[in-house]
């Protein structure tokens, strides 16, 4: 599937990007911003071992909008079924 490629891409650039430079963030940035920088976001945070709850309530408070649309939760919900499903 296409999606879990882009997924694992991302998680794999984040894991490497703060192993070999903690001290470092990284921009995000979608087209069209309806919520799938936000997502990716959220992913990486839970995948940090961020609480779902925690790294949603994160992201509404510096993406206020995009949450208060549903189109990030939305979104969050699909990829979190499509990794579940497609997990070892």
């Amino acid at each position: 599937l296409l999606i879990n490629g882009v997924i694992r891409d991302w998680l794999q650039l984040v894991r490497a990007s703060f192993r070999d430079h903690p001290e470092h963030c990284i921009a995000v940035h979608c087209v069209a911003g309806l919520g799938r920088a936000p997502v990716l976001v959220a992913l990486a945070l839970i995948e940090a071992g961020m609480k779902y709850e925690d790294a949603v309530e994160l992201i509404r408070r510096f993406v206020p909008t995009q949450c208060r649309m549903g189109t990030f939760l939305k979104q969050l919900h699909f990829l979190e079924a499509v990794i579940d499903q497609h997990s070892p």
